[in-house]
């Protein structure tokens, strides 16, 4: 996602939202962490589905915003990178 924007086409961003309202099922991350495009950051649980949230880009953790167990709306901020 863009700053600024919530198109996300894999561009690099300053944070990853939920892409659905639904329940943090595991975080895999933490912060000061370093990640790379593609790896799994969040997984979020709708609708009886596990869906992985992916690092578009690059980037080091500064904050992570949710806990396991928690339920998160669409666009909800998940992760911070620096």
């Amino acid at each position: 996602m863009v700053k600024g924007t919530e198109s996300g086409h894999g561009v690099a961003s300053d944070h990853i939202k939920s892409p659905m309202p639904g329940t943090v099922a595991k975080v895999f991350v933490k912060v000061g962490q370093h990640v790379k495009a593609g790896d799994t950051l969040v997984a979020v649980e709708s609708m009886k589905m596990e869906y992985n949230i992916k690092a578009t880009h690059d980037a080091v953790v500064s904050e992570v915003l949710i806990k396991e167990g928690q339920f998160v709306e669409m666009r909800q901020r998940l992760i911070q990178f620096k």
